[in-house]
Order: C-alpha cells, then structure tokens, then sequence
C-alpha cells in the first residue's frame, strides 16, 4: 500500500492511511502473542496467581490502548499535529509494553526450574524472538517521532528522524526494521508454537508410579513384618507375628 501510494497520482491520501493502520496493527498482535506465550509458560508455576493474573490483563489493555491511539493518531487527517501526539504516546505505551514484557521474560528465567518441561523449550522460543521483536518496537517509536506523516509524499525538513517515518522515509529501513523483523517473529513463533507438545506436560504429571509415592512417604505397602503400612498396632485382624506371617 506505501508503494502504491507513493506511485498514485493524483495523491490519494486514503492509500497512506491504510499503510500506516497496517503498520500499527502488525505490531500490537506481536506483543499480544508473547504475553499470551509468557501466561502459558507459567502455567502451574506462577502465572496463576491472583497478582499476576491482574498484570497480565493490565499487559493486554495496555496493548489494545496502544493500538487505539497509532491508529487514531495516523487516521487523523484534520489535525496533523494532534494526531502526531496520539501516535507517540501510542509508541510510548507499545515500548512500555515491551520492557515489561522482557521483565515477565527474565522471571520466567528465575523460575526455570518450577516451570513444565515443555515449557522450558516455548521460554527458549520467547528469548529467541525478543531481539527482533525489540527492534521493530524501536522502529515503531522512532517513527513516530519522525515527525507528522507527510499525505503529499514530501519529506518533513528539519528532523533528525525524518529517515524513519513511515511515509517519506528510507524504504530500505522500513524493509529491515519493520517488515523484516515483523517476519522472523511470526516465523519463530508459529514453528516454536507448533512443535510444543504442551498436553503432554500434563501427561507427564499425571503419570506417577504409586510404588514410588509410597517411597517418599518413607513407608512402603510391602516392608517387612513389624514395619508395614498396613499393619495396625496392637492385636489386629492382620497384626504380624513376632516370627512372621499372618493370623485371624
């Protein structure tokens, strides 16, 4: 749609808007998906708390909050300089997101070890995207302080961000940090998401050996006479002998 805008003659500003909504909506699934993932690698471990259930769901309206400014920032064709201000703090609010989503990340780390076995490897998964992810996030903000999007394809002078905006900028850098990091996320996440057996960790947990749950106990079904688990003090039906064995 940017190319088809900046090849359209007379202007259409309709094409620059519908880029630029494209754009900020490409990034606000991105940072659902990991909070999504983070909420699921803490299944049984932390994420289930009445603490963190209200983080993660302040994390989501964040997000959405986010997307409802970029877009009505970029959508606002009236006011350019009042939809300019919607557009950063809907970038702030998206970089916020990120940095508190690397924190829910590294607490994860911390807590490796009560996490799922399956788990683990969808944590690997995160820490693999996070990267990229941090670069389009970062693109995202510094477009938005590129200043106003330009509807008549000329560049805003004056600004040292100006090869970042969205519209009027450096097409190859729109290429890597925009499109490019978008495209290795989805692909880490969908190939990371599709090869995790998660059911199977519930499998897992519910295929214990009653043999060794009476081990851990520190009594066991079938000890010796005098040390049985089933064997009641005093003279019952099944007490043992002193020699062994068993009498009515």
């Amino acid at each position: 749609m940017l190319i088809a805008a900046e090849l359209t003659r007379p202007i259409n500003t309709n094409l620059y808007i519908g880029a630029y909504v494209l754009v900020a909506a490409g990034l606000s699934p991105l940072l659902l998906a990991t909070l999504g993932f983070l909420r699921t690698i803490g299944q049984n471990s932390f994420s289930e708390g009445g603490s963190m259930t209200r983080v993660f769901r302040l994390l989501g309206v964040m997000a959405t909050v986010a997307l409802i400014l970029a877009i009505y920032g970029g959508t606002s064709t009236s006011d350019v300089n009042r939809g300019n201000t919607y557009r950063r703090a809907g970038a702030i609010l998206f970089a916020v997101l990120y940095i508190l989503l690397v924190g829910v990340h590294v607490m994860c780390w911390l807590r490796v070890n009560t996490l799922m076995k399956h788990r683990k490897f969808l944590l690997i998964g995160i820490s693999s995207a996070l990267p990229f992810l941090g670069i389009r996030v970062l693109y995202t903000v510094l477009s938005a302080f590129s200043g106003p999007i330009s509807y008549t394809g000329i560049p805003a002078k004056g600004n040292s961000l100006a090869k970042f905006n969205i519209a009027t900028g450096d097409w190859r850098i729109h290429l890597v940090m925009g499109l490019l990091m978008e495209y290795i996320v989805v692909v880490i996440y969908t190939t990371v998401g599709a090869m995790t057996p998660l059911q199977d960790d519930y499998h897992l947990n519910d295929s214990r050996n009653p043999f060794e749950d009476h081990q851990m106990q520190g009594e066991s079904a079938y000890a010796p006479a005098g040390q049985s688990a089933y064997a009641p003090k005093g003279d019952g039906v099944y007490a043992p002998q002193g020699h062994g064995g068993y009498v009515a």
